[in-house]
């Protein structure tokens, strides 16, 4: 219980950090700091500033892409998919009497 405790701290101190790194660089590309008095705000190198923003670009791009409506399609899990292959290999149903409920209840 402690140890999930101490992740949701980190991950809150995460977020945080990350709320910072973003409103550096949008002020950076606002014109109010520039590119270096953004990064030694940030503690980094102007290289290290530069890669964050490069990353800040890309994630923008990606979510405003347009993606097809409704839920993200499942990965197909091999293992599965084969388990399902030899079921109906081997004529197996569900619907055999011993496992219809309608016969069990009535």
């Amino acid at each position: 219980m402690e140890e999930s405790r101490h992740k949701k701290d980190w991950i809150e101190q995460n977020k945080k950090l990350a709320r910072e790194r973003a409103l550096v660089i949008l002020q950076v590309h606002g014109g109010a700091l520039t590119a270096k008095e953004g990064a030694k705000l940030l503690g980094v190198s102007r290289k290290t500033y530069y890669e964050w923003e490069e990353k800040r670009l890309k994630a923008m791009t990606l979510a405003l892409e347009n993606h097809a409506a409704g839920r993200p399609l499942m990965p197909i899990d091999p293992e599965k998919e084969t388990l399902r292959e030899q079921i109906r290999e081997s004529g197996f149903s569900f619907k055999s009497p011993i496992f219809d409920l309608k016969t069990v209840l009535i």
